[in-house]
């Protein structure tokens, strides 16, 4: 499998639609990942809500899943919600941990 640390920014897109491509080649299961603190400041950081939009976590997750069916139907999403301060590093570390 092939897993993708996935936040909807541009290079999260072209990793997923790489990791597709080659995945496609050696028939590989192909997963998007997202470790998401639940924190506005971080979603209007990645702008995931707009800086007056109401903050709704499940909204969130919805937007990115749909995101990630778009450009990759064949692609699982999966994701683990963090705490809304989050220490340096806990999402590295929930990607590390999906990895593994």
């Amino acid at each position: 499998m092939y897993l993708v640390a996935y936040d909807g920014s541009e290079y999260a897109k072209g990793a997923l639609l790489r990791a597709v491509e080659y995945a496609d080649l050696k028939e590989i299961d192909v997963e998007a990942f997202s470790a998401i603190p639940d924190s506005v400041k971080y979603a209007r950081d990645r702008q995931w809500i707009s800086t007056d939009g109401e903050y709704d976590f499940d909204e969130i997750v919805q937007s990115l899943h749909e995101q990630v069916t778009t450009l990759a139907p064949m692609a699982t999403f999966n994701y683990r919600k963090l705490p809304k301060r989050a220490p340096a590093g806990e999402i590295a570390s929930e990607i590390k941990d999906r990895a593994l």
